[in-house]
């Protein structure tokens, strides 16, 4: 369930937390860049991604997230939009100039970039110079990624 006006009190309380929790722990201003990992499918990486990025969007900071997840996405559907072209796309310079990387979602506040086609080597596009580039390029406009 995303993190709404009607999520009850308790749900609310405990991304407001662990939002503070995060804040604390960034080791400076240029730290801009949260990552969501586990080592099981489904245990919430996607879930927990957007919710944390809606609680930010809340204290009007500037956010994106980024779905890295190549290989098996689920921020699109879980927030109801299109899934392609997404980050694979733009890291691969496989993408039609046409459609927006980077979609807006007023209802919760942050803009959001889908992982695009899953590629046959994820690995390789996550840790390309690519990735990199685009990361710093971001924090040039995001208060958090």
């Amino acid at each position: 369930m995303l993190l709404s006006d009607r999520s009850a009190f308790s749900v609310k309380e405990a991304y407001k937390t662990l939002r503070t929790n995060v804040m604390f722990s960034l080791p400076g201003k240029d730290s801009k860049c949260i990552g969501v990992v586990s080592p099981e499918r489904g245990d919430g990486k996607s879930s927990v991604s957007i919710n944390l990025a809606i609680s930010f969007a809340q204290i009007n900071k500037k956010v994106i997230i980024v779905d890295c997840d190549l290989r098996l996405p689920t921020i699109a559907s879980k927030l109801g939009i299109e899934a392609k072209p997404g980050l694979s796309n733009f890291l691969s310079g496989n993408q039609d100039s046409e459609q927006p990387l980077i979609r807006r979602s007023s209802e919760y506040g942050i803009d959001i970039m889908t992982a695009g086609d899953i590629p046959p080597d994820p690995t390789a596009l996550i840790t390309s110079r690519q990735m990199d580039a685009f990361i710093e390029l971001l924090k040039k406009y995001y208060d958090y990624i």
